[in-house]
């Protein structure tokens, strides 16, 4: 129960960082493309083993909303496994082309969705950068499965 709560509490937080209409929308949009380029990423780096690092990074996503976030663990499992599949597992060559520009172009989106343009208040990440980083997918799987989206 704690972590659920804890989950809860860290994601109430991460949330008042995003209350404008289209910064939300811009992190709906980038904040999967990030992970997916990230995967994309991870995935060109030579291992030794049959697992690449992009499975690592997949698994690590896993076991967190897993121990934090029991109640939306499948659904974030099964979407989580919708982008590794799809952009990692079958290897989308617009994707595997342009990672590096659309992941940059995704963070410059998120931080424009930021500017006084929308959201006129600071990334949550200048406060927490590892919060930000873990709970980020979070925020947009879980409104994704409450509909929001």
């Amino acid at each position: 129960m704690q972590n659920t709560t804890y989950f809860a509490q860290t994601l109430a937080v991460y949330k008042s960082y995003h209350q404008d209409t289209v910064n939300l929308y811009i992190h709906y949009i980038c904040i999967p493309m990030i992970y997916a380029t990230a995967s994309a990423i991870l995935s060109t780096i030579p291992t030794s083993s049959k697992f690449d690092y992009s499975f690592s990074l997949l698994i690590f996503y896993q076991s967190l909303y897993f121990l934090f976030a029991p109640t939306y663990f499948i659904g974030i499992c099964l979407m989580i496994y919708m982008y590794f599949l799809r952009l990692v597992g079958l290897k989308i060559r617009f994707i595997q082309r342009h990672k590096y520009m659309i992941h940059v172009g995704c963070w410059v989106l998120q931080f424009i969705g930021h500017s006084s343009l929308f959201e006129n208040r600071r990334p949550a990440l200048i406060d927490n950068l590892v919060d930000s980083l873990l709970w980020a997918p979070a925020m947009v799987f879980v409104d994704f499965l409450k509909g929001v989206i």
